[in-house]
């Protein structure tokens, strides 16, 4: 089926890879400790679900109000439920933070407001669209695997044309998809395989929220298990160069 943004799937969850959590917040830490108040992307972020959790996950880490964080999505409408923050679960969310950040409202919960505040969502489309100011860190994950490899270049092309003056201080994450068919491009492109230890522990936890998100279509969902022989290929962190 030819990719279109209403064809996107909407499936997601909070704090669905706390590995990858834990990586962000020490490479976000390492710029901060030069003197970087570092901005963040969140690509393709459907209904909010992983904004808010990384947001909430730098916010017990004291590191929260010293980022700049921004989101988007293809479509209006995720946007715009992104941005209200409303949902009828929580599920997922560490008890300290459903304590301290989450409200009840309406028979449902909503991300307080004072967090809220921090992030600006946007509709955009990567494939068309080159950011206006650089991006230290973008997310783009279970979004690439969607898309015919003419637009996954189109994407990552633009992703990187606002990271290519950060002399090395850009990191990209592509979670939810095997990098084999991608690496080529992201050499051309700049970008190399992070150094990060929890790159195993990263890909595990995507590959655990495919199945537990789809075990009706495990050919499609499901990752094989991480081969510590080949690891280049279940990399989920590059930085460009």
């Amino acid at each position: 089926m030819e990719y279109a943004p209403e064809n996107f799937p909407t499936t997601t969850s909070f704090f669905r890879n706390q590995p990858l959590l834990d990586a962000l917040g020490d490479f976000v830490v390492g710029l901060l400790d030069v003197g970087i108040s570092p901005d963040i992307h969140v690509f393709a972020e459907s209904t909010g679900q992983e904004t808010w959790s990384l947001l909430l996950d730098f916010e017990r880490r004291s590191i929260a109000n010293k980022i700049n964080l921004a989101a988007s999505d293809f479509l209006e409408e995720n946007v715009a439920t992104a941005s209200r923050g409303f949902y009828k679960s929580v599920a997922g969310i560490p008890p300290d933070i459903l304590a301290n950040a989450i409200d009840r409202v309406n028979g449902g919960f909503q991300i307080s407001s004072r967090f809220r505040d921090r992030v600006s969502h946007q509709c955009i489309d990567l494939r068309s669209t080159r950011l206006a100011s650089p991006v230290h860190v973008a997310l783009f994950n279970n979004a690439l695997i969607h898309m015919p490899a003419r637009d996954q270049e189109a994407a990552l092309n633009n992703l990187r044309k606002s990271q290519e003056k950060l002399s090395g201080q850009g990191l990209l994450c592509i979670g939810g998809m095997l990098q084999e068919p991608l690496l080529p491009l992201l050499k051309q492109l700049g970008y190399r395989v992070s150094a990060n230890t929890r790159q195993a522990e990263i890909f595990e936890a995507w590959s655990s929220q495919r199945r537990a998100w789809r075990p009706d279509n495990p050919l499609y969902w499901t990752l094989p298990p991480y081969d510590p022989g080949n690891p280049e290929n279940f990399a989920t962190l590059f930085v460009l160069d």
